[in-house]
């Protein structure tokens, strides 16, 4: 039929025409037209009609009238009639399908596909109400959710009353246009659409059939809402409410006889309620707990935000009401405390509230004398104005009580010992010696030079004294909520929501009752609280251990020096060394664990990621996923405490990422406080929710029989969450390598380019990119003192030049001295953290020697302790491009300068060894193909990556280099590694351009460009083939050499980059040639 092939044809989405929110009659149109309020259907009977409220859609900005956004985000309105046009106009704005297209899936989509939506709602809703800001998120859920039960109505009403197309197009919606009406028969006819709704049908009737219909009583009510949390001060006792519950008991059982009057047990017991009420929609058990949660937006929820214009109207009635309540009271406790001090101040606290009330000029300062003020003798004018009783702009001022009879002043101030010294006057009372203390004698022989006492009544209390709290020194940006900025209590209790929301199960939907502080100075810190009530809330006694009902300790960004307390007190094998660097154990796992991390697969990054062969994204689902953050998360929160990092990723202020950690172990705080950026005090009060969420249980194993999983261990990785969850190893560089994956899926989708390599500049500003992955060299030769220092591992390149992702180094100890690394020989100070080496039980000195825990021994430390660093880590385009390799074979040389075409095929191959100790199970070095120098952390394809580094290095004129730092003269095991020292040399001539004006030849198979001498390097080791003793075996080895690059590179044969294949031949070309 026509109508089902229109109907197939369909497509999904269709933008629609611009519209003018400032012109509401194009909108109005579409809505159908009523007459008198009702729509003549059959002449049997009328039926009303859809509301419209076409006269609030063409009122002017003059008729608006105000809603008001009281806690929670809930809108009311002054009378019951305006929240209830409120409502009905926002269900006729989500019947507009210029405003609110219905060929769509889900609400959430409509930005997606339609850019700019919701705002154009809100504009048009703004248009014809006076509505604050804070109403935006509940206005665009409640017109989400009239949208959607339109399309139910139209569902029910043209098409399940027919039996096929023909006749539910013959019978569709006027209101609905043609377009969207074809969508929406499309969707509904989909297999899967009907499946769903059929088991949606089942679940709302199974629903409808367990549900209790009656209400609860008043009485029922009182006593589900008085239960008390443990721990917690209360004012009123709980005896008080639980014989008010028993007397309401009571009542009700009484009231089972036949002869008994009816009364509400409620109202008997409590009193009629006064309460005030406006109209408007419910708060909700949901928008509470996402409130809690720090997941609403627009500032405080306690707070009340009331339109600017209605705000002044409103205003004037409150002072008014204000000001009548405070007089009253303020007339009878003055009235009272006067006659307190002498009975001859006999004050009427009624005339006392008619001159408080009385309009005056604040300016002017009117003295009045009051004939209701009994003395002993009369006073003048001029006398009372020594009483004191002045008035103000309607307020009374109290300055000082003087003695009428005006015989002397006296004034007494309590010193600190409680002694009393009289202030006015030779003598004293009675007519004895004034007395004084702390007399300085003339002579200056005996004097009293002790200090004054300590503020301290307690041992524990001195030592809560010693240690000073720091504070923000930053001022606050802006005013937050209603009231002004925040408190220091409030934004803490902000920052342990928001760590709780982290920390939520996703079966409780809630997160664990948290605290913050070290448990084990809780009796340290209740004490302080009592003299210092600003201080950290005092932590509830509790004797559970259900991770449900206990409280959960958190430390939040802590620094190095509390952190180096919890390590070396809590963590078995944490230790200072010599140096003041904190040397601890990663336990069973020394490397990373590849072949253990998963990326959830979904319907997006199926399309988006790399899988497949040569692929380092091994796929787990959805599901599981879940399974293991709940596993971990669960663990996180049986713990006594837990550590929460809240950091940064990039120094590019314009692309930077929250990111927030929350680990077990002081350990892996203090290594991501020294590898993420570290925020200011001002950044840490506006860090809000984290972009990326780490929950770290590496102490506790996965489940090796749930689905996916081939060991206890377990990275796992969401991007559609924003999740990390690790399992089973305590290794920390998988922390630091998670975080840099997924810098490498968010920052190609800015047209950023991600980069595993190091970084440094020179003092005239050239900037060079090392590529290379771990034992290439890459973070001792950019690690240069004679260059700033960008980063060490990993940076982005984006149009404002390149920036570092992380704010320190991870480098590796073996074999370390000052004699070849001294800018990383002297970083390893305190803050610092060792991994697995070894040290002198009783000097702390550290071996680096020493393989006796593993060959990946590591240091993490600032970037800061690099004494050139460049701060903020930022610089211009770069300049050199440098491929590292540690060529096992021995057959590369040691410098070749690279064409565009060679650049991206050495960049896409990545060839290296795999030295020893880098990823767990390796022992020794292993000739590897690693995609773009870092395959194991890269998410797109190597295309990708090569084609965006290309098109860079084009627009900004960089030159590409390849720098073999493995073996020369032979392969690994006959030959020797190519000294640093030569390396270096040639790092200099590239730098300084000295290479660029050498003399060339080309080599054979792989025809790169060796030059022909480098200052301060042998000539004859520029040519591999020199140093081989065996022509013959070095040329079997070259060739050799020549097919793993061939057969490695097939993978990417086949991947078209561009409109054509023409750059895809260039880089196929630019590979060996047999």
């Amino acid at each position: 039929m026509q109508i089902d092939r229109e109907i197939e044809s369909t497509t999904q989405h269709k933008l629609p025409q611009e519209l003018d929110v400032e012109n509401p009659q194009e909108l109005v149109a579409e809505l159908p037209q009523q007459t008198d309020g009702h729509e003549r259907v059959t002449a049997k009977k009328r039926k009303r009609g859809r509301t419209m409220k076409q006269g609030i859609h063409v009122r002017g900005l003059e008729d608006r009238d105000s809603i008001i956004v009281i806690p929670y985000f809930q809108p009311v309105g002054l009378d019951e009639k305006i929240i209830i046009d409120f409502s009905e106009f926002l269900g006729t704005v989500a019947r507009m399908s210029n405003l609110c297209p219905l060929n769509l899936e889900k609400w959430t989509d409509m930005n997606k596909f339609y850019k700019g939506a919701k705002e154009r709602i809100w504009e048009y809703v703004k248009k014809r109400w006076i509505v604050p800001e804070s109403a935006r998120k509940w206005v665009l859920q409640t017109v989400g959710a009239d949208w959607r039960t339109f399309k139910c109505r139209l569902k029910k009403k043209h098409y399940k009353p027919y039996k096929n197309n023909k006749m539910r197009w013959k019978n569709r919606p006027t209101e609905v246009s043609a377009e969207h009406f074809k969508w929406l028969l499309k969707k509904w006819d989909d297999p899967k659409d009907k499946d769903r709704a059929k088991v949606n049908a089942l679940n709302r009737a199974k629903k409808n059939a367990n549900e209790d219909k009656k209400e609860p009583t008043s009485v029922e009510m009182f006593k589900a809402t008085v239960k008390r949390v443990i721990g917690r001060v209360y004012k009123a006792p709980i005896e008080d409410t639980q014989n008010k519950i028993v007397q309401m008991e009571a009542l009700q059982s009484q009231q089972c006889g036949e002869n008994v009057e009816s009364v509400d047990p409620f109202v008997a017991v409590l009193g009629n309620e006064h309460r005030v009420r406006l109209y408007g929609r419910g708060v909700t058990s949901s928008s509470i707990r996402k409130t809690s949660s720090g997941n609403e937006s627009g500032g405080n929820s306690a707070s009340v935000n009331v339109p600017d214009e209605l705000l002044q109207k409103l205003t004037a009635q409150v002072t008014e009401q204000v000001t009548a309540v405070l007089a009253d009271k303020f007339s009878l406790t003055m009235a009272y405390h006067l006659k307190q001090i002498s009975p001859q101040y006999n004050v009427d606290p009624e005339a006392l509230k008619r001159l408080l009330l009385t309009p005056g000029d604040a300016s002017s300062a009117q003295i009045h004398q009051s004939p209701h003020v009994n003395t002993s003798s009369s006073v003048n004018a001029n006398e009372a104005s020594n009483q004191g009783i002045c008035h103000f702009g309607g307020f009374l001022v109290l300055v000082n009580l003087i003695n009428l009879h005006g015989s002397f002043l006296l004034k007494m101030s309590m010193n600190g010992n409680g002694s009393a010294s009289v202030e006015n006057g030779s003598a004293g009372r009675d007519g004895l010696a004034k007395i004084q203390t702390r007399v300085k004698r003339q002579n200056g022989i005996c004097h009293d030079d002790s200090g004054p006492p300590v503020k301290a009544q307690t041992i524990d209390e001195l030592h809560s004294l010693q240690k000073k709290r720091s504070a923000p020194n930053t001022p606050i940006k802006g005013i937050q909520g209603a009231f002004g900025a925040l408190s220091e209590e409030e934004r803490h209790k902000l920052q342990l929501q928001s760590i709780s929301a982290s920390l939520a199960s996703l079966t409780r939907e809630t997160g664990p009752k948290l605290v913050k502080g070290d448990p084990a100075r809780k009796a340290e810190a209740t004490k302080h609280v009592h003299h210092h009530h600003h201080h950290h809330h005092v932590t509830p006694t509790i004797s559970v251990s259900d991770s449900s009902l206990k409280f959960t300790h958190v430390l939040y960004n802590l620094s190095p020096a509390e952190l180096y307390e919890q390590a070396v007190k809590y963590e078995k094998g944490s230790f200072l060394t010599s140096t003041g660097a904190l040397a601890t154990l990663s336990g069973a796992k020394t490397g990373r664990s590849p072949r253990d991390k998963r990326v959830v697969k979904d319907e997006i990054t199926e399309q988006e990621l790399w899988w497949g062969k040569g692929s380092p994204n091994i796929e787990m689902d959805e599901q599981t996923f879940l399974v293991n953050r709940e596993r971990a998360v669960d663990y996180l929160n049986s713990l006594e405490k837990v550590f929460v990092n809240d950091q940064f990723l990039n120094w590019d202020p314009e692309n930077r990422i929250k990111v927030r950690i929350v680990s077990a172990r002081a350990y892996h705080s203090l290594f991501m406080h020294n590898m993420c950026i570290r925020p200011t005090p001002e950044e840490l009060e506006d860090f809000g929710t984290p972009d990326f969420t780490i929950y770290n249980a590496g102490q506790f194993p996965c489940n090796r029989y749930t689905h996916y999983m081939t060991s206890s261990t377990s990275i796992d990785v969401n991007l559609a969450r924003k999740e990390m969850v690790i399992l089973g190893t305590q290794y920390a560089g998988e922390m630091k390598k998670g975080l840099f994956s997924v810098m490498h899926y968010l920052m190609p989708k800015r047209q950023i380019l991600s980069l595993h390599s190091g970084c440094n500049m020179g003092k005239d500003g050239d900037v060079a990119l090392f590529f290379g992955l771990s034992g290439t060299g890459k973070t001792t030769l950019s690690t240069d003192h004679n260059r700033y220092l960008i980063g060490d591992d990993e940076h982005c390149w984006s149009d404002n030049g390149v920036s570092n992702i992380e704010g320190g180094c991870y480098a590796k100890c073996i074999d370390l001295s000052w004699e070849k690394e001294p800018d990383i020989w002297n970083a390893i100070k305190f803050g610092t953290v060792l991994e697995n080496v070894v040290f002198d039980e009783h000097t702390r000195e550290v071996d680096y020697t020493d393989k006796s825990v593993t060959e990946n021994t590591r240091a993490a430390y600032p970037i800061e302790y690099i004494p050139n660093a460049k701060l903020p880590c930022v610089g211009p385009h770069p300049k050199n491009v440098i491929l590292l390799a540690c060529d096992a074979f021995g057959v590369l040389p040691p410098v070749s300068k690279l064409n565009l075409a060679q650049t991206m095929y050495h960049f896409i191959s990545g060839y290296t060894a795999l030295v020893a100790g880098t990823e767990d199970g390796i022992k020794e070095p292993t000739a590897t193909f690693s995609a773009c120098f870092g395959a194991a952390f890269i998410m797109l394809h190597p295309t990708k990556y090569a084609a965006m580094l290309a098109e860079k290095m084009q627009k900004h004129g960089a030159i590409a280099w390849l720098v073999n730092t493995g073996w020369s003269g032979g392969c690994y095991g006959s030959g020797s590694r190519i000294k640093l020292k030569y390396t270096r040399r040639i790092i200099d001539a590239i730098h300084s351009g000295s290479l660029l004006s050498a003399a060339y030849k080309k080599t054979d198979v792989f025809g790169l460009d060796i030059p022909s001498e480098v200052e301060g390097v042998p000539p004859e080791i520029l040519d591999p083939v020199n140093t081989w003793p065996d022509k013959a075996a070095y040329k079997d080895t070259l060739l050799k050499l020549a097919g793993l690059f061939k057969k490695n590179f097939e993978v990417f044969a086949d991947y078209k980059i561009g409109l054509d294949t023409k750059l895809t031949d260039e880089i196929l070309a630019a590979g060996p040639v047999f």
